[in-house]
């Protein structure tokens, strides 16, 4: 399910969860490489900071998802760019498929550490959580039940049966991909904890903070204020998760687990446990169709 965005996201944000909190996390952060003089694309780096705001040191993360084990050359390759990178001082590698013998024995010369992402296959136990089976976590959600009804609110005049451009500060707007945002936002703003039945009727207002507006073909300029959206909705239950924890490969020890599953709108959405801690993950559509994720913080 995961593909090497998804992983190089979720691991950042897994990341998130397991360190202290002064610290800023950017994935595909520039970092200056002082042999060859120049930037290069580091996956993921933690950067610690003293109480007084300063830096106190980094930990730079490349991720990989690979079919095989991950070999020397692949192992050689991620340290010698480390090695470059005098900024980091913490080096770490995660593989989604594991590690040649030989490998580990090059990463352990580097002092680079390496973690393994693999299936969590149970007993599903870290620290003070423990959960009985795979199949006890739920969520619920709310999705149309066919095409919501859409009526945008004009300020002073109303819309007139003629043809109209729709605008907002950025440009011109693709009238059904607004029309499936503002339906979607109608969605997220809404509790499903509150339907109690499969199926249900819903009503509601979204508000525009930034200007939205129709041009007809007269270009005269409309102000849009807000958009009713009417429909029916329903129940989906999601309770088939994978569940996967990230370790430390000489030691086997656990630092975080996941349990992921894909939502309606095609986020990845779940839960992270940590020895102490259960926290909710989510990866949004948007972030996952990037080929490549560069200087984002999280």
């Amino acid at each position: 399910m995961l593909t090497p965005t998804d992983l190089h996201l979720l691991i950042g944000l897994l990341s998130k969860v397991t360190e202290q909190k002064n610290i800023d996390i950017e994935l595909g952060a520039k970092m200056k490489d002082e042999i060859a003089k120049t930037d290069r694309d580091v996956d993921i780096t933690i950067t610690y900071k003293t109480e007084n705001g300063e830096k106190s040191c980094i930990k730079g993360i490349e991720v990989k998802k690979h079919t095989r084990p991950l070999t020397i050359e692949h192992v050689e390759q991620l340290c010698a760019k480390f090695s470059h990178i005098k900024d980091v001082t913490n080096r770490y590698i995660v593989s989604s498929s594991g590690y040649t013998k030989s490998a580990l024995k090059v990463c352990k010369f580097y002092k680079t550490t390496a973690l393994s992402f693999k299936k969590w296959t149970g007993p599903y136990k870290i620290g003070g959580i423990d959960i009985q089976n795979s199949k006890c976590i739920e969520l619920k959600f709310i999705e149309w039940d066919g095409t919501p009804h859409v009526t945008l609110c004009a300020t002073e005049k109303s819309l007139k049966k003629q043809k109209y451009t729709l605008f907002n500060v950025k440009g011109e707007l693709g009238v059904k991909e607004f029309y499936r945002d503002i339906s979607t936002k109608c969605l997220n703003n809404f509790n499903a904890k509150n339907i109690d039945e499969e199926k249900h009727h819903l009503t509601c207002e979204i508000d525009f903070n930034d200007r939205v507006y129709v041009k007809s073909e007269t270009d005269e300029e409309i102000e849009i204020k807000k958009a009713i959206v009417d429909g029916q909705v329903k129940i989906k239950r999601l309770n088939d998760f994978d569940f996967n924890i990230l370790v430390k490969e000489s030691s086997e020890e656990q630092f975080v687990a996941c349990a992921i599953t894909e939502a309606p709108d095609e986020s990845l959405i779940g839960f992270s446990f940590t020895k102490n801690m259960i926290g909710f993950v989510k990866i949004c559509i948007e972030d996952r169709l990037k080929k490549k994720i560069l200087r984002k913080k999280i």
